[in-house]
């Protein structure tokens, strides 16, 4: 459990970088958001930060539990182009 805590530190340190982009962890499930004019942007560097620290420790991502959710149509298909994975 030392092992997971000290890499989800990493982990939220290199993330939290990134401007406008709230996150949380429990174990090894983590979770970002925006309210920023562009967050989408901001959520694509946050995931693209987090996915270098990740290629780092040997993680792999798992697909089927990546979701996305917008508060609008315009952002949600901004998210499926950025991400390359429909809404939620």
């Amino acid at each position: 459990m030392l092992l997971i805590a000290s890499q989800m530190t990493i982990w939220a340190h290199v993330v939290s970088r990134v401007r406008d982009v709230t996150i949380t962890i429990f174990i090894d499930d983590r979770n970002l958001w925006s309210t920023s004019e562009d967050r989408v942007g901001a959520l694509k560097a946050a995931f693209d930060a987090g996915n270098r620290v990740d290629d780092i420790f040997g993680f792999v991502q798992n697909q089927a539990k990546l979701q996305l959710a917008g508060g609008s149509s315009g952002n949600c298909e901004a998210m499926t182009v950025a991400f390359g994975k429909p809404h939620a």
